[in-house]
């Protein structure tokens, strides 16, 4: 396989749209914004997804930033 190849391959595309998704998801949440939160959670795995570095969730972030809009 060429990198091309394997990004679209039809097991390795939709991993890498979550992975993108689930980024986006801890932004908003690191900066407060229940708007693109809302937009973007349309899962029930996004809202339980870890960040990868730190472990946390987003109710862990959330509390963490002092968001207390989103934890509700």
């Amino acid at each position: 396989y060429k990198i091309g190849q394997l990004i679209r391959s039809p097991q390795i595309f939709p991993l890498i749209l979550s992975i993108g998704k689930i980024a986006i998801i801890h932004e908003a949440v690191e900066n407060g914004s229940l708007e693109e939160l809302k937009t973007n959670l349309s899962r029930k795995k996004y809202a339980l997804a870890k960040d990868r570095p730190t472990g946390a969730s987003i109710l862990h972030k959330a509390v963490v930033y002092g968001h207390v809009d989103i934890l509700r």
